[in-house]
């Protein structure tokens, strides 16, 4: 069985799929298929998302695919939505779903967001970050998810790597290293939203797939 993953970028096309399939193997012995199909970024996805989706689970190779999870950064998604930038996380969460769901109009189609950025999963389990990053993590990555204004979660990363490492966190090698060995659990019990989106794809697992 298959489980399409649209992504935004090349962090999450090459860590995560690797990341779900061993913890699904691990923790359920269930062995999926991630298929990540990558966008250029958030605009990008926007824009094409509906399109992708509906070309993937109406293809006639499609009967094996079990659930289509969009996955997007909500820090900059260029969303043009009446009150957009006037609401709340929860709000803008819930508001951008219905959006997405709408547009893609297919009943094995969820999508979730990175709240704000993927690298808020990374500040979860941080257990995966060189050791004088992660000691030099301020408090409120208690809370990755909170973790935005004008130092979002890259951003952070990218000043912790330069004070403690000597060097820029670059997103194609470090992020996706971490992000292939992610403690999902880890980041459940961190990020509320990354935990629903866990909760939903397991549940689709369990009933789906055979043990």
């Amino acid at each position: 069985m298959r489980v399409l993953l649209f992504v935004e970028g090349e962090m999450e096309q090459k860590g995560l799929p690797p990341c779900l399939s061993t913890y699904y193997q691990q923790s359920l012995g269930r062995r999926i298929r991630f298929q990540p199909i990558c966008f250029r970024g958030s605009a990008n996805y926007v824009g094409e998302l509906a399109k992708k989706v509906r070309m993937h689970l109406e293809a006639k190779a499609s009967g094996d695919i079990l659930a289509a999870f969009g996955i997007v950064d909500l820090y900059g998604l260029p969303l043009h939505l009446p009150g957009w930038q006037n609401k709340g996380i929860a709000d803008k969460v819930s508001l951008a779903r219905k959006h997405f769901e709408t547009q893609v109009g297919h009943p094995k189609f969820r999508q979730f967001f990175a709240v704000h950025e993927t690298e808020a999963w990374l500040l979860a389990d941080s257990a995966r970050l060189p050791d004088p990053v992660r000691k030099a993590l301020p408090g409120r990555c208690t809370r990755p998810e909170e973790v935005n204004h004008d130092m979002p979660p890259a951003k952070l990363l990218d000043k912790l790597y330069r004070d403690k490492a000597s060097r820029g966190y670059q997103k194609s090698i470090d992020g996706v290293n971490m992000l292939r060995d992610l403690s999902p659990d880890t980041v459940s019990g961190k990020c509320p939203h990354f935990r629903e989106m866990l909760t939903e794809l397991t549940t689709l697992v369990t009933a789906g797939v055979p043990a």
